[in-house]
């Protein structure tokens, strides 16, 4: 087996790009003051934030030249800064070999460019920012050490906007995982009984009804005991599965205790709820579940209750009672609202 290609410089600040996800985002303050200062510092009519993709220039934020533009990079200065840890200082662009034939010379007039780059936290170069003029001139010392302390200000800008949307990404995914069910990625318990509060809270504001389902696995506890606990967490990620895509959007699906299940139905009527839980029990019926050179099978005992035949805490209760009955039946079985709650 061949040894994997080595990492170029180049893929190394590109991924390094990537993290700052800033290409094509919409203007931000604090980086069109900063440009605004680079402009008014070094007296410049044109300054620009530029960040360097692989095959295009972007722009973050500008005076003198649209927000949000973007050219080929190869047309760009700044993409010759990249290349230049102490940036890039041309007193007249028409008499230099490399700006000299460049469009933004011959057709808008630029002469003056002086670009330092925007340094990552790898030490490679994600962008720029410049200032350019109409006139032949060079910066003195002082602008330049502006120019570069702006630039230092810039990317820890940057820095700070990555670290933030990875906070809330991180708190997202913690919210995600305090209210989803391990091993079946259906809502857990607790992201039940809010979901159900909040259907409540509509109800009692809105007068809409809803449906609950309640649902308990036939005999699970045999699967575990002939076949192991393994064997019963393939049958609950089955059932999960199931589950998850038998329902809409807005339904709320959990897994509510080992082997039960709950189902919330906003805006839906007794009757229908009656027909989504026999077809829940008929698929779940015909469900296949491998399990190595097995094939394991499972039904459930199913009850129905509708918010408009008791309080708003008590129908998820009366689904239980009704899903009891059902397994007092003789299981694989609906007793929904339109049936009696003992065999």
């Amino acid at each position: 087996m061949p040894p994997p290609a080595p990492v170029t410089a180049e893929a190394t600040r590109l991924e390094a790009l990537s993290k700052y996800d800033v290409l094509d985002t919409e203007a931000e303050p604090q980086f069109d003051f900063i440009v605004r200062l680079a402009s008014e510092l070094t007296g410049s009519p044109v300054a620009v934030l530029n960040l360097i993709a692989e095959d295009r220039v972007w722009t973050k934020a500008a005076v003198g030249l649209p927000q949000g533009r973007q050219m080929i990079r190869e047309q760009a200065y700044c993409s010759l800064v990249i290349d230049s840890p102490q940036g890039l200082h041309i007193v007249d662009l028409r008499q230099d070999a490399r700006t000299q034939h460049l469009a933004l010379t011959v057709d808008k007039g630029f002469v003056m460019y002086s670009g330092v780059p925007l340094c990552a936290s790898c030490g490679r170069p994600i962008g720029t920012l410049a200032v350019l003029d109409t006139i032949a001139r060079r910066l003195t010392d002082r602008q330049l050490d502006w120019l570069e302390q702006l630039a230092h200000q810039a990317m820890a800008l940057l820095e700070l906007r990555r670290k933030q949307r990875e906070l809330q990404e991180a708190q997202a995914e913690l919210q995600r995982l305090a209210n989803t069910d391990a091993l079946t990625g259906l809502m857990n318990l607790r992201a039940w009984q809010e979901a159900n509060v909040l259907e409540r809270e509509r109800l009692e504001r809105w007068g809409e009804g809803h449906a609950v389902i309640a649902l308990d696995l036939d005999h699970f506890k045999k699967v575990n005991d002939t076949h192991g606990h393994a064997a019963g967490d393939a049958v609950l990620r089955a059932v999960g599965s199931l589950l998850a895509r038998s329902f809409r959007k807005l339904d709320s699906v959990a897994r509510i205790g080992g082997e039960e299940f709950g189902v919330l139905l906003p805006h839906t009527g007794a009757a229908d709820a009656a027909v989504l839980a026999e077809q829940l029990r008929e698929a779940l019926s015909e469900l296949q579940i491998p399990f190595g050179n097995l094939e394991l099978r499972i039904s459930a005992s199913i009850g129905v209750a509708h918010s408009s035949e008791a309080s708003p805490e008590g129908t998820q209760a009366l689904a239980d009672e009704r899903s009891y009955a059902a397994k007092r039946s003789g299981r694989d079985r609906v007793v929904s609202t339109t049936e009696p709650l003992d065999p």
